[in-house]
């Protein structure tokens, strides 16, 4: 042991000494600084942590084969001769050489991360609190990795015995990783591959839904380096006589062989298994939008992370065909215990995310119900394909079969949301909400709190809290390790690392939803609460409770820009003004999403349709000139493979359909925004030049110079754009809408919109029937007397038409 000390203080003592060591320091300081002041923090200072790590382990590989080959190989002289050991010396040489080298490598980059977060606490960047957690994700994320590292450039310069093949090799494959060559689908053995690369280290939950990942995933490398080093030796040993194994050391040697297979196998199948999330086959889902929820009643228990659920729901077949079966949307991690309908017992089968309920009494007819009653169990799992986008070289791309809605639970932090699988429900396309009645009871211990809820208590006692919801909102349940805050506008809860600009922003959504609640509600909360949750994609409402998603500090970054359009007779391009708005531009997109969050609440605005379809995960966009009338074909072209664990086949919701619903709601939420806005900051001008900008769309496609399918024309920049639009399909109803809203509301006033969206809610509430344009026009003309022209009028160039009246 004492030989080994020594030969490893050497072996760190040379390595330390060597002038590349010095270099590669400093180019790991000056990295680590660049991606600190380069960048905007968004999605906290966990995502802060995750970015210096990527950047140090994508860069470091080349350096590290520059600065450990020559310690291995010691050239000497011209004819760079091996230095030639003993059998015995052999393991104890190279076993010394990968210590001292370990020792300095991690010395090195521990020092380095303690510096930056001094430098961010300083700086008031990074909370003080926060710095030992962050310290500690530093070093899981790059520490094994790098050892991994350091024992393939040993393995590599065992078995090469020469610095500059080394260094060749090393230095190409990361050429080729730069270049993209192994992108946009990142590999496992790459410096630069996809769980790193798209790890989550969440504000609110750590590691949360990421920790089976990544934990498979740092073992696995630490099970490689023994492997890599034990063949390495055997592999020089062939090469070079002068140092062979004697046959009695042989046995010895194979038997560690083998453990190092057993141990490199073992957790490379640990970790395929968590990379696959519990990946299930692809649901064969037969029945979407069969069954109209006419009743239902729900209890659910939550004892820590296992969840004991019942459900009684009526149901009524309302498509043209006879059921046997009836397909149910469950959590893949919740096991049926019992199921039973009409009072008699079925059999269940998991078919993906699907439960198939068989052997019913009779076949199911048009029109006619069943009663089902399901007692089910487990802990339930979040796939990654839902709160972790695919990455590419190119940038970042919305994963293929994302689902919107999801909830989460762990021993850090529980997020439930209505509409996710955690709840058996009929595969729909509408919002989880029975018809006539909907009951929903949870039961928690409330020493895991504390708990957040949009429900009505009904008993605390025992250590355990009951919470029952009369049509249940979107957001049910949050709990986590957060921190609250008091102010006049509410409590806010944010995750412990979590930003000071997270805190900002949720008291300024806090402001938003109450002056929203003060227009459109008539009983509104005496107190609201804004809370980050681990893995939502959009803002969710629920009473008084708003949740809002860890990367909300990317609406801040906006600047707005003002359209007027000229005379068509003239033919020049329209006359573009630029108003530099950031911070009322951050507070009209918040509001867009705080409006559409609340008005999804209250009106059944359907999704879209479900599809299996999908869209490619990394893809440009190649579009021909407009034509005459305004058409333009547009092509998808992907830039690379799918990503291997991604769910293929999932049932998601399809982007570009039910075009007279989704720009309805958006153009109410939108509008609803301008009047937020007006009431919270008083931006007048801003609003007017907002306004002015949909009105400029408008008058591009009355000319025939829009595109019907979007808002991209010969004209107008992306940037240029008023807040609330986007660059897919179907904008042109959406600024026709917002034009007449608008129109409605300078006419008769506020009051008269909020009377309008209280019709709507009256007579189309979610469970109810969907709301259409017709049934909008229907209503403003009937009840306030306004004429809503129909959008596809609208939105044929070159034809004349009636404004809006």
């Amino acid at each position: 042991m004492k030989t080994f000390i020594d030969v490893t203080v050497a072996q760190a003592t040379l390595f330390a000494r060597r002038p590349a060591f010095v270099i590669y320091a400093v180019l790991m300081l000056v990295l680590t600084g660049v991606v600190i002041f380069t960048d905007n923090l968004s999605g906290g200072s966990g995502a802060l942590v995750v970015r210096v790590s990527n950047n140090i382990l994508f860069f470091q590989l080349p350096l590290l084969a520059l600065l450990i080959s020559p310690l291995v190989v010691q050239n000497k002289g011209p004819r760079k001769d091996w230095l030639w050991t003993t059998p015995l010396e052999l393991p104890l040489l190279v076993l010394s050489q990968f210590v001292g080298v370990a020792v300095v490598l991690c010395i090195t980059l521990a020092l380095t991360g303690f510096l930056a977060l001094a430098f961010l606490t300083i700086a008031g960047t990074v909370p003080a609190g926060n710095v030992v957690s962050l310290y500690g994700y530093y070093l899981l994320l790059l520490l094994p990795v790098t050892l991994a590292a350091a024992g393939a450039v040993i393995a590599l310069a065992l078995l090469a015995r020469n610095t500059y093949v080394v260094t060749a090799a090393v230095a190409g494959v990361s050429a080729l990783t730069w270049l993209g060559l192994f992108m946009p689908t990142a590999t496992l053995l790459t410096p630069l591959n996809f769980t790193l690369l798209t790890l989550d280290l969440n504000s609110v939950a750590g590691l949360g839904a990421e920790r089976p990942l990544l934990l498979s995933f740092l073992l696995f490398y630490l099970g490689c380096i023994p492997l890599m080093l034990i063949l390495a030796m055997a592999g020089h040993t062939r090469l070079d006589r002068r140092s062979g194994w004697s046959p009695k050391w042989r046995r010895g040697f194979a038997g560690l062989a083998l453990l190092a297979v057993v141990a490199a196998g073992g957790t490379w199948q640990y970790y395929s298994v968590n990379a696959a999330q519990r990946l299930v086959p692809p649901p064969a889902a037969d029945q979407i939008d069969s069954w109209e929820v006419v009743n239902v009643e729900q209890s659910v228990i939550l004892n820590g992370r296992i969840l004991v659920a019942s459900t009684k729901m009526s149901l009524k077949n309302i498509t043209g065909a006879v059921h046997d079966s009836v397909e149910l949307s469950l959590n893949p991690g919740l096991l049926v215990t019992e199921a039973t309908v009409d009072g008699k017992s079925v059999s269940s089968q998991r078919a993906g995310e699907l439960i198939r309920l068989e052997d019913l009494p009779s076949p199911v007819p048009v029109n006619e119900g069943i009663v089902l009653e399901l007692r089910y169990t487990g802990i339930p799992v979040l796939l990654r394909e839902d709160y972790t986008p695919a990455r590419s070289i190119t940038g970042n791309n919305p994963a293929s079969f994302r689902k919107e809605v999801v909830s989460f639970v762990s021993e850090r932090a529980l997020q439930w949301m209505r509409d996710s699988d955690w709840l058996a429900w009929p595969l729909s396309s509408g919002p989880h909400v029975a018809g006539n009645a909907h009951k929903l009871r949870i039961s928690f211990n409330n020493r895991d709190g504390p708990f957040l809820t949009s429900g009505a208590v009904i008993a605390q006692d025992s250590g355990v809290d009951i919470y029952t919801w009369d049509k249940p909102p979107q957001f049910l349940l949050a709990a986590g390790v957060y921190r609250h805050d008091s102010s006049a506008e509410g409590d806010t809860w944010v995750g412990k690392l979590s930003t000071g600009q997270t805190t900002t922003t949720a008291r300024k959504l806090l402001r938003l939803r109450r002056a929203l609640g003060e227009w459109l509600e008539l009983s509104p909360p005496a107190a609201y609460q804004a809370v980050e949750l681990p893995y939502v994609q959009d803002i969710a409402t629920g009473g008084s409770l708003l949740g809002f998603p860890n990367e909300i500090e990317s609406s801040f970054s906006h600047s707005s820009t003002s359209v007027t359009v000229s005379d068509s007779s003239s033919g020049a391009p329209p006359e573009v003004t630029t108003v530099h708005t950031p911070a009322a531009g951050a507070t009209l997109n918040l509001a867009v999403e705080v409006g559409r969050a609340w008005l999804s609440d209250e009106v059944f605005w359907p999704r879209n349709e479900l599809t299996r379809s999908g869209n490619l995960r990394s893809y440009g966009v190649t579009c021909d000139p407009p034509d005459d009338a305004g058409g333009q074909e547009c092509v998808r072209e992907s830039l690379g493979g799918v990503n291997p664990q991604a769910p293929d086949g999932r049932w998601s919701e399809e982007s570009e359909s039910q075009s007279d619903v989704v720009p309805l709601l958006q153009a109410f939420a939108v509008v609803v925004a301008h009047e937020l806005v007006l009431t919270v900051a008083g931006e007048q001008a801003f609003v007017e030049e907002e306004f002015s900008k949909w009105n400029g769309i408008v008058l591009l496609y009355l000319e025939g110079q829009g595109n019907t399918n979007s808002l991209i024309s010969p004209y107008l920049a992306p940037e240029q754009l008023p807040i609330g639009t986007w660059t897919g399909r179907h904008n042109c109803q959406l600024a026709h809408f917002v034009v007449a809203l608008n129109g409605f509301k300078s006419q008769l006033g506020r009051d008269a919109l909020a009377g309008l969206i209280a019709a709507l809610a009256q007579a189309h509430p979610p469970g109810g029937d969907p709301i259409t344009e017709e049934a909008v026009r229907r209503i403003l003309q009937d009840s306030f007397g306004y004429e809503l022209p129909p959008s596809e009028m609208a939105c044929t160039p070159g034809e004349a038409r009636t404004p809006a009246r």
